[in-house]
């Protein structure tokens, strides 16, 4: 046998291609990162959810996360209402 076999070329040619996938997956916060990047208490992430004002977030699970670039585009938004 001159080739690989079939589940040489999976591992070799699938997982790569699986990592490069996760590798440019945007980060994810947790709501205490969140609150700690903001500077605010993780109480008000929470109100800010509960009331849609703040980043829109997601439960994975029973855990709150946020991405980054959702949080970024948010703060944008927040500044352009603020600048008028």
């Amino acid at each position: 046998m001159t080739g690989p076999s079939t589940l040489e070329w999976q591992r070799n040619d699938r997982v790569p291609l699986q990592t490069r996938r996760m590798d440019n997956l945007d980060p994810l916060l947790s709501a205490q990162q969140l609150a700690d990047y903001l500077g605010v208490p993780v109480a008000t992430i929470y109100t800010w959810r509960y009331r849609r004002e703040g980043p829109p977030g997601f439960r994975a699970g029973k855990h709150l996360r946020y991405r980054r670039h959702d949080v970024e585009r948010w703060i944008v938004g927040r500044l352009g209402e603020h600048t008028g």
